[in-house]
């Protein structure tokens, strides 16, 4: 697939679990837990931002330790997405943070679990790709991270600025070859 498929597959995939995730919302009545107001927003926004920091910091040290994830972003991840520009980076960064976020925290976490809402999380960014059974552990890791700042901060923000954060930075390192080569 070229990188402006990639990039534009991902944003319909996104899009769709928005849609879908709006629907479910208004069809059943389920609250999305926005949980901001004027006195906590900064705190729920720094906190999303120090934890992607942290994931992605962890990722960079995982990369560094662990040869089957280097190849996996020499073979997959990096030629996918190398030549993306920061904006569309950034694009794909927010809408996968709103959308995987609305989708798996509000709609799945409340009916099935933070377990198995998790196991499907990572189900769907690896599919059958045995190559990738170490990306979708840490992709279940993530996402129950993400439920589990979801629940404490009742609030759909934090899990969200997070993975954008998250999302974000390995682009940024992916587009100008930090660390990721």
């Amino acid at each position: 697939m070229k990188n402006l498929d990639v990039f534009k597959f991902v944003m319909l995939i996104e899009v769709l679990l928005i849609g879908v995730s709006l629907i479910t919302v208004i069809a059943t009545g389920s609250q999305i837990l926005f949980g901001v107001d004027k006195t906590n927003i900064l705190f729920l926004m720094v906190t999303g931002l120090l934890c992607g920091v942290l994931i992605q910091g962890l990722s960079a040290i995982v990369y560094l330790k662990v040869e089957s994830f280097r190849r996996l972003h020499r073979n997959i991840t990096i030629p996918a997405l190398n030549s993306l520009s920061i904006w569309q980076f950034f694009l794909m960064a927010l809408a996968s943070g709103v959308g995987e976020e609305l989708f798996f925290r509000v709609i799945l976490q409340p009916r099935i679990g933070i377990v198995f809402s998790n196991v499907v999380f990572a189900f769907l960014h690896v599919g059958t790709n045995k190559q990738l059974v170490l990306y979708g552990m840490y992709t279940f890791v993530m996402g129950v991270i993400l439920g589990i700042l979801y629940t404490v901060t009742k609030s759909f923000l934090t899990p969200v600025v997070c993975h954008f954060t998250v999302n974000f930075l390995a682009g940024v390192m992916i587009r100008y070859g930090f660390l990721y080569k």
